[in-house]
């Protein structure tokens, strides 16, 4: 009995969910919105495959845009150029998502973390640019038109909204499935190479094959909803599948929290509000880095870092302990979670309140903390001013050469800094793989945990 009610609070949410998925149309009689919700629903299929992978594999996906364009571009040139019904159309990119999840999986087994993201970025700019050059088959930069939609005996779902229910049935179902999948014996096997390979390897589970698997199962839902996507919009081009795709499902993934169906689902709602109400839209707004308000002396929020820098400061060795492992801080006798929870929400604030005055600067959270960190070790306390003056004195350079190049017209910093930091970024890559973690040393005695270390001109083995 227990078990029953157990299983029942956890469909709830689910069942809720859907009571106000269908009743959505009679809510909102607006076909662009209910445009987008089908589209939310297909995204939510993707984000349920990307969470085997990523949520429960721990392993970081940024490729299913490449899995999504390859479902929608297999399916859209089977019904366009062959006449072939969209059912089989799913079929198709089923079969072909299988292939990809195997192609993809292999990779996985000797690269992680940022080696394994890299080789996903490059499998969706690699299906991007196949299917910009592939003219003859493709039509290139023009897309693919008159994408026919669904037939059911002969009854073809044109509105949007029964198309609609045909998608959220379907996403019903998926959800269904992955929910299964995750209380699995297969997903627990997933969340055993996530916490701990090691330990997995030692109780003789095939760790290359759970891998596989999960990015198998993260293909097939990937290129299913690029299908259903085809066959929504009816016209498909390259340029819709590019990286910023791969990171949108990332971010709806982590929304709803890591590993949780049920999480999905909320990172799906939550999208299409974002939507609705055109918040997302008006991120594009803060995207672009510039100094315009702070030259206008509007940088008053920028002074609420400073406190948030003096907490950081102060508990900086707690964060040093933390970033040692779960069991080291308990032993130190170091709350983890709430010590944890505590760095994030100084990093997300400062970061917010940097945001907002200036924008969007990639590469320098990036590149500024590691380059640091391989003259002066990773003691937090002993590399904050540190990181501080060098990001400074990088993006004041940034900007000079911004102001000079093109005198007496300016460029972009974020220009400058995009290109300067790539190149730093694929050094500091080629490093890595050189040395491994070995410091660069400069003489002195240093502050971090590189403070024994010989000055050597290589370093010495961390």
């Amino acid at each position: 009995m227990k078990k029953e009610q157990k299983l029942i609070f956890r469909l709830l949410p689910l069942l809720i969910a859907a009571v106000i998925a269908a009743l959505l149309p009679q809510m909102i009689r607006n076909e662009y919105y209910m445009t987008i919700a089908c589209q939310i629903l297909i995204y939510l299929i993707a984000v349920c495959g990307l969470n085997f992978i990523t949520g429960l594999t721990g392993q970081m996906n940024l490729g299913t845009a490449g899995m999504f364009a390859m479902g929608a571009y297999v399916s859209g040139l089977l019904n366009v150029k062959l006449g072939v019904s969209p059912w089989l159309g799913l079929v198709a990119a089923l079969c072909v998502g299988w292939l990809i999840g195997k192609a993809l999986g292999y990779p996985s087994l000797r690269l992680r973390g940022v080696y394994l993201s890299l080789t996903t970025i490059a499998f969706t700019e690699i299906i991007r640019m196949l299917l910009n050059n592939m003219k003859g088959v493709t039509n290139g930069a023009q897309g693919l038109r008159g994408i026919e939609r669904y037939n059911f005996f002969g009854y073809r779902v044109e509105g949007t909204i029964p198309y609609y229910y045909m998608v959220l049935i379907v996403a019903i179902l998926v959800v269904w499935f992955a929910w299964r999948i995750v209380n699995s014996k297969w997903g627990r096997e997933f969340k055993a190479v996530r916490d701990n390979i090691d330990a997995v390897e030692s109780c003789g589970i095939d760790v290359a094959k759970v891998k596989i698997r999960a990015f198998t199962l993260a293909a097939m839902l990937g290129s299913f909803a690029g299908a259903l996507y085809a066959h929504l919009i009816g016209y498909i081009n390259p340029e819709s599948f590019t990286v910023d795709l791969s990171t949108n499902f990332v971010i709806m993934l982590m929304v709803g929290g890591i590993g949780s169906v049920f999480g999905n689902v909320i990172g799906g709602i939550t999208s299409y509000l974002a939507y609705k109400y055109e918040m997302t839209q008006a991120l594009s707004s803060w995207l672009g880095g510039h100094f315009s308000l702070v030259l206008k002396g509007r940088y008053e929020i920028v002074w609420l870092t400073v406190p948030l820098v003096a907490l950081a400061f102060i508990f900086a060795n707690h964060f040093n302990i933390v970033g040692l492992g779960k069991d080291f801080s308990r032993n130190l006798g170091v709350p983890y979670n709430l010590v944890l929870f505590s760095g994030l929400t100084i990093s997300a604030m400062i970061t917010a309140s940097i945001v907002v005055v200036v924008g969007s600067i990639s590469y320098i959270g990036l590149i500024v903390p590691n380059v640091v960190a391989m003259y002066k070790g990773d003691r937090i306390r002993g590399t904050l001013v540190d990181t501080a003056l060098f990001g400074a004195i990088f993006v004041l350079v940034c900007d000079m050469i911004g102001r000079v190049v093109i005198f007496p017209y300016e460029l972009p910093i974020e220009l400058i800094v995009g290109i300067l930091g790539s190149l730093i970024f694929i050094a500091l890559l080629f490093y890595r793989l050189k040395y491994g973690r070995r410091a660069i040393r400069l003489g002195g005695t240093g502050t971090g945990c590189c403070s024994a270390m010989p000055g050597l001109k290589g370093g010495a083995e961390q």
